[in-house]
């Protein structure tokens, strides 16, 4: 499965599970897989990482 059917089909269960309409649920998914890349990003820059407890 091509990776835009893939994000459709996990917009689509979204929706479902929430009650919400498909495209509310493809708007959230573009937003928080924007906010994940960008949260993953600072952190590949961090330099003070924690090592294993």
């Amino acid at each position: 499965m091509s990776r835009p059917a893939l994000n459709g089909a996990c917009a689509a269960i979204l929706a479902r599970t929430l009650g919400i309409h498909t495209d509310v649920a493809v708007a959230w998914q573009r937003l928080s897989a924007g906010d994940w890349a960008t949260y993953a990003a600072d952190v590949s820059r961090r330099t003070n990482r924690p090592g294993p407890t």
